[in-house]
């Protein structure tokens, strides 16, 4: 739902004129679709794409599940706005996730281990844990905040527990927005369209 109205509201609020693209992520980052024109036959496919395809870690055609690494899909997206050299504030990222969960795994470059392009050494690679993850996410939004692109946030517990972990874990998510995003907590669908609509129409229509 809150990918949907997304979409609709970037192919509206930009006239079609605006790029958009789809990144799923968990350890790791994968571009579902790569940034294309919002057209509305484009969005209308994203649109099919989501509703029929799209499902959780380790289901066909999803990558295998290894946590959840929100600076894998913000490296990702700056990468592919940087590849079309639209990482400015013109750009935009919305990032729907919930809690940093790490894997038993090696993180790699592009799942957003360094603070910067340019950094020698890693947050971390191997034994990486949830506070490593969170780490990498905060540097890769300072990152795309620094290029001007605004990013927003949108909070889902999922099956996180307890009021005060989901207070701090959507606060924590929050504080990753820059720019011109907005965060939302939990929304419902009709709370999404509503601030995304605003969002959107503020995006004039390059």
């Amino acid at each position: 739902t809150a990918d949907i109205a997304i979409l609709n509201c970037v192919s509206s609020g930009t006239n079609g004129n605006g790029k958009i693209g789809l990144t799923a992520f968990d350890g790791h980052s994968l571009t579902l679709y790569a940034l294309t024109q919002a057209t509305s036959a484009n969005v209308s496919a994203m649109t099919a794409y989501i509703n029929g395809t799209l499902n959780y870690c380790g289901n066909k055609g999803m990558p295998a599940c290894t946590g959840s690494n929100v600076a894998a899909a913000l490296y990702s997206a700056v990468a592919q706005f940087q590849a079309a050299g639209i990482a400015n504030t013109s750009s935009n990222i919305i990032v729907i996730d919930g809690v940093p969960n790490a894997d038993s795994m090696t993180y790699a470059k592009a799942d957003g281990t360094y603070p910067t392009p340019t950094s020698k050494t890693p947050v971390c690679s191997t034994n990486c844990t949830d506070a490593n993850l969170w780490t990498m996410a905060q540097d890769q939004a300072a990152y795309a905040k620094s290029l001007g692109i605004n990013v927003s946030t949108v909070y889902y517990s999922g099956d996180t527990t307890g009021s005060g972990n989901i207070a701090t874990y959507s606060a924590d998510l929050a504080s990753l927005v820059s720019g011109n995003g907005i965060a939302l907590v939990a929304p419902s669908a009709a709370t999404i369209n509503t601030a995304f609509a605003k969002f959107c129409s503020s995006m004039g229509s390059a």
